[in-house]
């Protein structure tokens, strides 16, 4: 079971049973809570439904973008280096991304979720821990967040979902190549793709565990 900033859990279910005991999905702030859904990106019951095998099911929640981000105004969301450059291609990481979507938000008075390896006085804590907070954002199972690590275009991808996939949202399927129903970033690669804020390299592929650089994250 897949809950986004409230992490994942896992149950060993008797092939033909039904799982005994389904988390419940947690309110977020600005959102509704949807359900569960299965895969393919489609509703579901997973107390209802007996398991034949391994699978995922991930929560969902819908929000309205323009109660969340300012979409009214420009406002400047990306700055360079203290060198006067802003080098495209060199990889941004999960801070740096949450940044990004922090510098968008039309509030900043929001509850907060920390992580044991971002303090108080790092530049990136506010952003990081109010994204969480609203779940746009999320870490890891051993707690931490991982702000230095390179942000991969799965996870850039997923954020872009986090905060503006409308909450109907049907997968209808992908052209990549190296993109399959049961991925966990399955549905926002397909949502990306249709939206075509994202694009694949010359062997047909999406890459998902490449890094994303700078350059992409503008385009996106």
């Amino acid at each position: 079971f897949q809950m986004g900033s409230f992490g994942s859990t896992s149950l060993e279910v008797e092939e033909g049973q039904i799982p005994s005991l389904v988390p419940e999905i947690q309110p977020l702030p600005a959102a509704a809570i949807l359900g569960w859904f299965n895969e393919k990106g489609e509703k579901v019951d997973p107390a209802t439904l007996p398991i034949t095998g391994d699978v995922t099911y991930t929560a969902r929640w819908g929000r309205n973008v323009e109660d969340l981000l300012n979409t009214e105004d420009h406002s400047s969301y990306i700055s360079g280096y203290d060198t006067g450059l802003f080098c495209p291609d060199k990889a941004v990481t999960r801070a740096e991304a949450a940044t990004m979507f922090y510098k968008l938000l039309r509030s900043t008075d929001w509850e907060k979720r920390s992580f044991s390896d971002v303090k108080e006085t790092d530049w990136y804590a506010e952003a990081v821990e109010t994204l969480a907070g609203l779940g746009v954002v999320s870490g890891y199972e051993d707690g931490t967040f991982k702000p230095t690590r390179q942000i991969t275009r799965a996870e850039f991808v997923q954020v872009l979902y986090n905060a503006l996939a409308p909450e109907d949202y049907v997968p209808a399927g992908t052209s990549f190549t190296d993109i399959k129903t049961g991925d966990w970033f399955y549905a926002p690669v397909c949502w990306a793709e249709e939206l075509g804020v994202v694009s694949g390299y010359e062997d047909g592929g999406f890459h998902p565990a490449a890094s994303s650089a700078g350059r992409r994250c503008a385009w996106c």
